[in-house]
């Protein structure tokens, strides 16, 4: 089978254009499953882009039940209309920059209100089909109109806007309760506000070592208006994403933000059809090994809210953030763990730092408390800040 990532994806996302007539955030819907596509991976097989022969799309699956898409930042799709065609934006892809081609789409010749979407490649016109092949155990795009078992495949979709209506909202499922309130972490493509009741924050800076321990500033973003492709920490009101919802933004907004979190958009672990194995060398494997010594995942510290070691994680999870730490600064934390504090905290930490420990022991240190000499000579010290017995110092 050939494989082809994203041309007929973006397809799906066209009928929206045509019946709403505007450039906007979508969720597409097969007509006769029932299911909803959602972006897995960004990888196209650029030689099989002209072929004109069955392309099977494996970047894009299709999932039953709206609460599995509800908080799947890859179920959303913005629709850009040109006069040559359709674009598709989603999980930081452009299709036609990706593809080189615009996209199409016919009005559905079999189902009210639903739309066909096709791609002329060498001539021929290729269609979208949702497709199930049972050695794959997932359902998936392609341009192929019937199953291996001969049963024919739908065309037909539903572009439906993504709003606060019922069945239509974005809405975030928390993965931890901390007290009374609840969190997770979020990192989506798109700008976008949250709801009353929420609240948005990023990590501005961490520190290991000193008295303190180790912590992270988490500071929230004013106005709950997070920039497309920033990774952070959300405080959701309850535990239903229903009490969580968040609005996609159609204007850009700039990102401002001195931001320690990263985030992966995919984590996309293909099984070999045989056997059932994982097969990393597939075109559309798109995973991030969870590497114990350089990353941070949210977590719960002695009843607070931080960022632990994972001891379960292989890869990490798609659409959300970690914090990156240094080979060094996993050495210095025994525990393995970072507090999150508010700025007040992390500055108390900072001048607990200077004003005490480094007052009390003779030797230069780095601001987060770090002993890098026994005695207080600067020479061949490598350019920074330092403290030395209680002051700070600049070695150029």
């Amino acid at each position: 089978m050939k494989r082809f990532a994203l041309i007929l994806l973006a397809a799906t996302a066209i009928p929206s254009f045509a019946q709403l007539n505007g450039n906007g955030y979508y969720r597409v819907q097969n007509v006769h499953s029932g299911k909803y596509t959602t972006i897995v991976d960004n990888k196209a097989d650029k030689d099989n882009i002209l072929s004109t022969s069955n392309i099977d799309a494996y970047a894009i699956h299709t999932v039953s039940g709206f609460e599995n898409v509800v908080s799947d930042p890859g179920s959303i799709l913005y629709i850009e209309k040109t006069s040559q065609g359709y674009v598709l934006n989603g999980q930081g892809m452009d299709s036609y920059k990706l593809t080189g081609y615009y996209l199409q789409l016919h009005a559905s010749r079999s189902a009210d209100n639903a739309y066909w979407a096709s791609g002329v490649y060498k001539g021929v016109t290729k269609y979208l089909y949702e497709a199930y092949d049972e050695s794959f155990g997932y359902s998936y795009l392609s341009s192929a109109s019937k199953n291996p078992n001969g049963s024919t495949r739908s065309r037909d979709w539903y572009i439906l806007p993504v709003n606060e209506e019922e069945g239509h909202y974005f809405g975030v499922t928390p993965e931890l309760k901390i007290g009374e309130k609840y969190y997770t972490t979020l990192y989506a493509s798109f700008p976008y506000q949250v709801s009353e009741g929420m609240k948005a924050y990023y990590v501005k800076r961490h520190r290991i070592g000193g008295d303190q321990g180790a912590m992270a500033e988490m500071t929230e973003i004013e106005n709950g208006i997070v920039p497309g492709g920033v990774p952070v920490i959300i405080e959701c009101s309850s535990d239903k994403p229903a009490n969580n919802k968040v609005t996609p933004l159609t204007t850009s907004v700039a990102n401002n933000l001195q931001n320690e979190l990263q985030g992966i958009y995919f984590c996309n672990i293909v099984r070999w059809a045989d056997d059932g194995e994982p097969y990393p060398d597939d075109l559309n494997w798109n995973t991030t090994d969870y590497d114990p010594n350089s990353m941070r995942v949210l977590g719960e510290i002695d009843g607070k809210l931080g960022f632990i070691k994972s001891d379960d994680l292989v890869y990490l999870p798609a659409n959300k953030a970690y914090l990156p730490i240094t080979e060094e600064e996993s050495i210095q934390s025994v525990s393995s763990s970072i507090s999150l504090v508010s700025s007040a905290t992390y500055a108390a930490g900072i001048e607990s730092i200077t004003a005490e420990k480094v007052v009390k022991d003779k030797g230069i240190y780095t601001l987060t408390g770090t002993k890098v000499r026994e005695n207080i000579s600067t020479e061949d010290l490598p350019s920074g800040l330092y403290i030395v017995e209680g002051k700070k110092i600049i070695v150029r």
